[in-house]
């Protein structure tokens, strides 16, 4: 949240400092980069600027803390924050909860909840035409209540459609809605 502010007021190289912070601290924010990156693009509309001050940023925070990680054993990094929670490790999170996952594991499809199952394949094909129509949305009037509901929509139909969908994940995509609803009321004051 500190960072969207920070990136509403135009302060942009503190914002993409934090951004970059909450990427490595949370992989929902993962998808929240297209987002911010096209709200940023539209505010700054000059690639040397955007580098510098957006992505420059973001990457120098990233690699300063993974590097170490990376160098010091890059396969359970991986293993750890990726494949875990992907199916793809040999101890990885069961399926579970309210999405598409329990509707193939109900259908038969999926026997094993510890298997590996293509879920990215679900999550692409579903949520790719949700992030297109939520970035034009954000294009056609870039504010910032746009942008957390774009976001929210987005992350909606990727989790729906991965491995787990959860009681924490409603919570949060509630907050996401939520926040974004209470912004586009303020716009409309502003």
């Amino acid at each position: 949240l500190w960072s969207l502010y920070t990136l509403e007021k135009k302060q942009y190289v503190w914002s993409s400092l934090l951004f970059g912070l909450a990427i490595l601290s949370k992989q929902t924010v993962w998808l929240a980069l297209p987002f911010y990156g096209m709200y940023a693009w539209i505010s700054i509309k000059k690639v040397m600027p955007f580098f510098v001050k957006i992505t420059l940023p973001i990457i120098i925070v990233i690699l300063a803390l993974t590097g170490p990680f990376l160098l010091w054993d890059y396969r359970a990094f991986v293993e750890s924050t990726i494949l875990y929670l992907s199916g793809g490790s040999a101890f990885s999170y069961p399926v579970s909860g309210y999405g598409l996952s329990m509707v193939l594991r109900e259908m038969g499809v999926i026997r094993n909840i510890h298997a590996y199952y293509p879920f990215i394949i679900w999550q692409i094909a579903l949520s790719m035409p949700v992030l297109g129509i939520g970035l034009w949305w954000l294009r056609k009037r870039t504010v910032m209540s746009r942008l957390f509901i774009g976001y929210g929509a987005f992350l909606f139909v990727w989790w729906w459609a991965s491995r787990y969908f959860n009681n924490s994940h409603v919570g949060y995509l509630s907050s996401i809605f939520a926040l974004g609803i209470l912004k586009d009321l303020d716009e409309k004051e502003a």
